[in-house]
């Protein structure tokens, strides 16, 4: 190859580099992370169609006025989205009405999402519209009329309700815990499954039956009713389910009673699946019981003896 080809061929691949390393070095001009390091203590989330409000008090999160209590891994989800947001490029001002509309940054379209710690707000985020690809996100950060494009679509982000973020818990107890268990089906006996000792020192017991129980389905089955957690919570006004009573439940731990009384709402149409409601001495609310759920509770003796 003649000397002047491999010069031209060598300027040509230097010059190839510079571009690429401008490139790269413009990009990261371009890019901005807005985070703090501080974990709020309260947190809104202004929607057009109303305002969800979470508080941390005494190491728990509750969220909506009456405060119920929240699912720890979508709180922290929450805050760690609020913590850190990746700008990748301004792009604007929003210095006019005009330009909020452009942006779906106005009053009536916007996303206000605020932390605060001891009320001293740590940040504020405008969401406006999404990108036309949908992964990104047009934001301003707290009083700054700066308008951003950022990583992610926060829109969906944020786009968390009061039911999605309460907590499904209706009670939880350790497994290992659970030392009797009384069921009162209507017009029927009263028995009770008492277990004593620990480890390979369990001991099992029953009233209300002559029966030799198996102490692993006891055992599995005083596991499988040491939780329980709901697919819907019903209306807080709703205080009455219109249904026949299928059981009381009463479980003891650690010296707490836990009551559960379960009612079936017959299904409406032939081949449609029946409705499982319950009421719980844990909460003031009624609830939906999972079909899957209820057989847990609903136990005959032959389903634990020998």
């Amino acid at each position: 190859m003649k000397p002047r080809k491999i010069i031209l061929l060598s300027s040509c691949a230097l010059l190839l580099i510079i571009c690429i390393l401008q490139g790269i070095s413009k990009t990261k001009d371009t890019v901005k992370t807005f985070e703090f390091s501080e974990t709020p203590d309260a947190i809104s989330i202004q929607k057009p169609d109303g305002e969800i409000k979470l508080v941390l008090e005494n190491g728990e999160w509750f969220v909506g006025e009456k405060k119920y209590p929240t699912l720890q891994s979508t709180v922290d989800s929450i805050i760690d989205d609020i913590k850190s947001v990746r700008a990748l490029d301004k792009v604007g001002k929003a210095n006019s009405q005009n330009m909020l509309d452009r942006y779906e940054l106005n009053d009536g379209q916007k996303i206000v999402v605020t932390a605060s710690l001891n009320g001293k707000v740590l940040r504020t985020i405008h969401i406006g519209k999404t990108s036309s690809t949908g992964g990104q996100t047009y934001v301003m950060f707290d009083d700054n009329q700066d308008v951003y494009l950022s990583a992610g679509n926060l829109k969906n982000t944020f786009a968390e309700t009061i039911e999605t973020i309460r907590s499904k818990i209706v009670y939880s107890v350790p497994k290992e815990s659970v030392s009797k268990v009384t069921l009162k089906y209507p017009n029927q006996p009263v028995w009770t499954v008492s277990r004593s000792g620990q480890g390979t020192e369990i001991s099992w017991a029953i009233s209300g039956y002559d029966v030799e129980l198996d102490s692993a389905k006891a055992l599995d089955w005083f596991n499988s009713v040491a939780t329980l957690a709901t697919p819907v919570w019903c209306y807080d006004d709703v205080q009455d389910i219109p249904g026949d009573k299928e059981l009381d439940f009463v479980l003891e731990s650690e010296g707490k009673t836990i009551t559960l009384e379960i009612t079936k709402v017959p299904a409406m149409i032939e081949g449609g699946a029946d409705i499982y409601y319950g009421k719980c001495s844990e909460t003031p609310y009624l609830f939906e019981i999972a079909s899957y759920t209820v057989p847990k509770f609903l136990k005959k003796v032959e389903d634990i003896s020998k």
